[in-house]
């Protein structure tokens, strides 16, 4: 989900030597330093925190944005060190000031739950709109956490909405995965057709199209969520859904045989 940047540190020859020999050893020195961005990321990725966070803070301190991007979403979790929101502020300030927009995300969540700083979600809505990308060159990572942020269980109603439209258009460019969470957090607002279609409708992705070892525990919840939402609805609204989500499917299906 995190981009990787090269880092452009070069490595000065120790004595003057002849030009060809200097331009190799500077081309080694750049590839090695590549590597150690790969590490960070890496193990990043493996969940491997303890040496993310060594990698990583290597390379952010010598300025690497994406580095000091995973340096702070580190602090903020507390993976692999202990939770430093002023930190995790800095570490993130230091990619954005480089950059790196899509850190904006992590700074936004800073900002709307006051940790470390004075809580604002205005000021939390101007960084996610600083990174707020959602089908822009398939970089979906703000608009998720953005999504995420709005659909807290202590946001209001009004609030909880805008997490519905946004994972409306993560839907809408086929990151079907967020149907799930649509489904969710319309039966917490009280949108039982709606809840219901969107769970009905994740069970049937998964099971065609979707990993399900990765999505089974949310496949069972999407089961739960169906029968909370039926409580609701009349036998047309359930098969308004049925005949939705058999629509849905076939759409996908069509696309997949092209």
């Amino acid at each position: 989900m995190i981009l990787m940047n090269s880092l452009g540190l070069v490595m000065f020859a120790k004595l003057a030597l002849f030009l060809f020999s200097t331009v190799l050893l500077s081309t080694y020195a750049y590839a090695a330093n590549d590597n150690e961005v790969d590490e960070c990321q890496s193990a990043l990725s493996k969940e491997n925190y303890d040496v993310a966070f060594q990698r990583c803070e290597y390379e952010a301190e010598k300025g690497d944005a994406m580095a000091a991007e995973i340096m702070g979403f580190l602090y903020l979790k507390g993976l692999g060190t202990t939770r430093d929101w002023a930190l995790a502020r800095k570490y993130l300030e230091q990619s954005i000031d480089a950059g790196n927009l899509n850190a904006s995300r992590y700074l936004a969540i800073l900002y709307w739950n006051g940790l470390g700083v004075e809580k604002s979600n205005e000021k939390a809505r101007e960084y996610f709109k600083d990174c707020l990308v959602i089908a822009k060159d398939k970089n979906i990572d703000c608009a998720v956490q953005y999504a995420k942020v709005l659909g807290y269980n202590s946001n209001p109603p009004a609030i909880k909405e805008e997490a519905i439209d946004v994972y409306n258009k993560l839907i809408d460019v086929e990151h079907y995965e967020f149907s799930y969470d649509l489904a969710s957090i319309s039966l917490n607002v009280g949108k039982y057709k709606q809840s219901y279609k969107y769970a009905e409708f994740f069970i049937f992705w998964v099971r065609r199209y979707g990993d399900i070892a990765l999505y089974s525990k949310s496949v069972q919840d999407s089961e739960r969520i169906k029968e909370e939402a039926r409580r609701h609805l009349t036998d047309a609204d359930i098969g308004e859904c049925y005949n939705w989500v058999k629509d849905e499917i076939y759409k996908i299906s069509q696309k997949f045989n092209k």
